[in-house]
């Protein structure tokens, strides 16, 4: 059995089981991965999956592949074989975000379904496994139990490759670090995808229109700064703090948007203060991990770019842009016979970050910064959903909450695709690696 599954696992061809399934990311990277290299295919013959949120968006996405439910009640003998065993189990008894209770076999936490994949090893020996959890399970508080986990996988035959990696060196502008276990029973080491690097700023996952009903509140606003002040007095340092819009998002978590420990967006709303004939301008924000004061120097940067490209826009003439100490803005207009200069003045900067730049100028433009919740979109983005995917979650009629909740519980589809592709496609070592645990 041995031989023959490490036979299967060089195929071209691989059969999937995911375990805890959710909505399907190991899926959704093996599919593009199969349009990248049209020489791979895969199929999925079965999922393990108790949410019916997460399920309904597995068949929205995937098609009717079959659920075999709870992996406690899985007889595996009724389950074709597969190559490759997907298990993500429940990391809420190891998060930091919960209790912490651990997963020790028999505890009965749901962390502790780690051990019921034992069955399915066991029964279809495949030659590929991928395990990917929070970071936090490689601490020293539950290393012990992983090293557990890791000692019986080696002692029916497989070689265990660990590592922790992070979303934002594959591509995706989300500080994401997850830890990924591959096992294999073929000799031929693993190697791990060499970080790659980010391909894109949080100001290109951002909608470019959002319902008003994302927008916080001042009072809500009001109430995060008095929690930044009462942490602040602790000595537990802010939670609500911009990050350059350019930059990397937080992890993306089961309640987005929701609480003060994740993701807001400065959302930059244009309106025209002039004649009533020029159109309203959005534009795109910067992106906070959680709340607290702005550091004027660095936002009034971020104005200044906002209000040169609005005069290009308006006046179909590239401008230039220069900030004096006093805070003032002035933006350069250029044309072949003149230089005209126009002056914006910061008329309030909020505590909050709400900021109003008024123009003496023609122009006559106000722009303000509010602070919005990441829209559910925006979250799968940061999960590398592609758009059609996204369509057909949202068109499978699942509320906000739980497509917040199937976000930040699963994982992000191009960390994924490379380790599927240094799996499958090619498996030379790219950089010298290091055993970490």
């Amino acid at each position: 059995m041995q031989a023959l599954n490490s036979e299967r696992s060089a195929l071209n061809h691989i059969r999937v089981f995911e375990a805890f399934a959710g909505y399907g990311s190991q899926s959704m990277a093996l599919r593009r991965l199969a349009e990248d290299y049209p020489r791979f295919s895969f199929e999925a013959v079965g999922i393990s999956e108790i949410d019916r949120y997460a399920l309904q968006a597995y068949r929205a996405v995937h098609g009717d592949v079959t659920n075999y439910g709870d992996i406690t009640c899985i007889d595996w003998g009724d389950v074709p074989d597969f190559d490759l065993f997907t298990y993500s189990f429940p990391c809420q008894d190891v998060s930091f975000a919960g209790k912490q209770m651990g997963f020790t076999e028999g505890s009965g936490t749901r962390s502790s379904l780690l051990w019921e994949c034992r069955k399915a090893i066991l029964a279809k020996r495949p030659g590929w496994l991928l395990m990917e959890n929070v970071k936090v399970l490689v601490s020293e508080k539950f290393l012990p139990l992983f090293r557990e986990w890791e000692q019986w996988l080696a002692s029916i035959g497989y070689n265990n490759y660990t590592q922790v990696l992070n979303a934002k060196d594959y591509g995706v502008p989300q500080n994401r670090e997850r830890v990924f276990m591959v096992s294999t029973l073929s000799d031929v080491p693993y190697f791990f995808p060499n970080p790659l690097g980010v391909k894109c700023c949080l100001g290109d996952i951002l909608e470019d229109s959002v319902d008003g009903r994302y927008f916080l509140s001042e009072k809500m606003v009001d109430g995060f700064i008095h929690r930044n002040e009462v942490a602040k007095e602790k000595g537990n340092g802010f939670r609500f703090e911009p990050v350059d819009g350019f930059g990397i998002a937080a992890a993306v978590l089961t309640a987005a948007g929701s609480r003060a420990d994740d993701n807001y967006v400065y959302a930059c709303a244009v309106r025209d203060r002039g004649d009533g004939n020029r159109q309203t301008l959005e534009t795109g924000g910067s992106v906070v991990n959680a709340v607290t004061s702005v550091q004027k120097d660095s936002m009034v940067m971020q104005l200044a770019n906002k209000v040169a490209d609005m005069a290009t826009k308006a006046r179909g003439e590239e401008c230039g842009v220069n900030v004096t100490a006093d805070g003032r803005i002035v933006t350069f207009l250029h044309d072949k016979k003149r230089t005209s200069v126009q002056e914006y003045k910061i008329d309030s900067f909020g505590s909050y970050g709400q900021s109003v730049i008024s123009s003496r100028s023609p122009l006559m433009y106000d722009e303000c910064l509010r602070i919005r919740k990441l829209t559910e979109r925006e979250c799968f983005r940061l999960m590398d959903v592609s758009e059609s995917d996204i369509d057909k979650i949202q068109a499978a009629g699942i509320s906000r909450t739980q497509q917040y909740k199937m976000a930040g519980n699963s994982i992000v589809v191009a960390v994924l695709y490379h380790i599927f592709r240094k799996m499958f496609i090619d498996k030379e070592c790219e950089t010298k690696q290091l055993r970490l645990f």
